[in-house]
């Protein structure tokens, strides 16, 4: 037979081998971002339940705190003793005064719920992973990012430039919150050129040289 038969067979058994590992590799990507989607979407609905049960827990501890007060200060009309009095009012005002502390420290802690939601769902959904945005850790970085003036925008687009960079290599791993999240990087990462990539993999290469082969076939 004509050697370029062979080279020709040859070469199109490679691109049809080629083209199954990457259609492998697509199917492994789609799986491990729908197991991400479906994980998320259980610790949502988990967190949600778990949000409102505190909301009822405050609303009950207020309604608690506002009635106590309100018998404490009649008993203390009925007095004629002010030493009793005043030893009362005092009591009331630090219970008060503790419980207000409490309100407003979980007010703090849930102040970008939602939007830390929104992201750790992006991130998983993008990385394939199962991140969960009641870990403290997670919610650490990402609150106080928020409270330096980035947006959930900003949020997606790091995670966006990183995944495009490091999904499939050997820095895949570092797609984590306490990674991409940081106050060393995340500026960094937020504000990367999308155009501007890492070095070529091996298998970029010789997906471009197999490329380049068949168009100058097709030209001739």
């Amino acid at each position: 037979p004509d050697t370029d038969d062979i080279d020709n067979a040859a070469v199109s058994m490679l691109i049809d081998e080629l083209c199954d590992c990457l259609d492998d590799a697509e199917v492994k990507r789609q799986r491990k971002s729908d197991a991400g989607k479906a994980g998320m979407n259980a610790r949502y609905n988990t967190d949600i339940t778990e949000e409102q049960n505190k909301a009822n827990t405050v609303i009950t501890e207020q309604g608690m705190c506002y009635n106590s007060d309100i018998t404490t200060k009649t008993n203390t009309k009925t007095k004629t003793n002010t030493n009793t009095k005043i030893k009362t009012d005092t009591n009331t005002r630090t219970t008060q005064y503790i419980l207000s502390s409490k309100l407003d420290s979980a007010c703090q802690n849930d102040r970008f719920s939602d939007e830390i939601n929104e992201i750790v769902e992006y991130l998983n959904e993008k990385t394939g992973k199962h991140y969960s945005p009641k870990a403290e850790a997670t919610r650490k970085h990402i609150r106080r990012r928020m409270e330096e003036g980035y947006t959930v925008e900003d949020f997606k687009r790091a995670i966006d430039n990183k995944s495009q960079q490091w999904l499939g290599t050997d820095k895949e791993m570092y797609l984590r919150p306490t990674t991409l999240f940081n106050s060393e990087k995340f500026e960094g990462y937020a504000n990367e050129d999308p155009t501007q990539q890492e070095p070529k993999t091996k298998m970029q290469e010789d997906c471009e040289k197999i490329a380049g082969w068949l168009e100058r076939r097709h030209q001739k």
